[in-house]
């Protein structure tokens, strides 16, 4: 398994880009793999089930017609004969600071409300799923949501970022996976 983490350190956002290439998780069918993924990546978290929310999933086959905006991941996986694309949103509350195991609250910050935007590419022919997921702090999402004054409608969306970064991804070297 590789990642690769970036992350915008400025104050406007706080948001941190996460590329995974992981083992194809066979046991796990396309339905499944947004609440699959979601979960492991709370579990990481140190986020129990009560602190986190799966707004939407939406899955696509790579084989068939993809929406416009995802025309870029098609064209991409051209030769992929099995595969989805799955993405999807919701937060999640992570403590952040020294250590997350820690009780004493000295070395604990307070929880944080995260949102999260994945993205969920299921290659079997390449024995791989890629995740490319998207955190961004709750004050960045909540500046997002009050300039439409639907936060709930805006918190079960995709924000433009992350549908810039996804319909940008490309894999320039198919040999990566062996």
């Amino acid at each position: 398994d590789n990642q690769e983490v970036y992350q915008d350190c400025t104050e406007k956002t706080g948001a941190v880009l996460v590329v995974e290439i992981l083992e194809y998780q066979s046991d796990v069918s396309n339905g499944d793999a947004a609440s699959f993924f979601f979960r492991d990546l709370a579990e990481s978290n140190g986020c129990s089930d009560a602190d986190c929310a799966l707004y939407s999933s939406t899955v696509f086959s790579l084989c068939n017609s993809v929406q416009h905006l995802f025309e870029n991941i098609k064209q991409s996986f051209m030769n992929v004969s099995r595969g989805c694309c799955i993405i999807l949103v919701g937060s999640q509350k992570v403590v952040q600071g020294k250590d997350v195991t820690s009780t004493h609250p000295s070395t604990r910050d307070a929880p944080k409300c995260i949102g999260i935007e994945m993205c969920i590419l299921r290659l079997e022919q390449a024995g791989t799923d890629l995740l490319i997921t998207l955190s961004t702090p709750s004050d960045s999402i909540s500046t997002r949501s009050s300039q439409d004054g639907n936060s709930r409608r805006e918190q079960s969306t995709v924000g433009d970022a992350f549908l810039e970064i996804v319909s940008a991804f490309r894999i320039q070297d198919w040999s990566l996976f062996g």
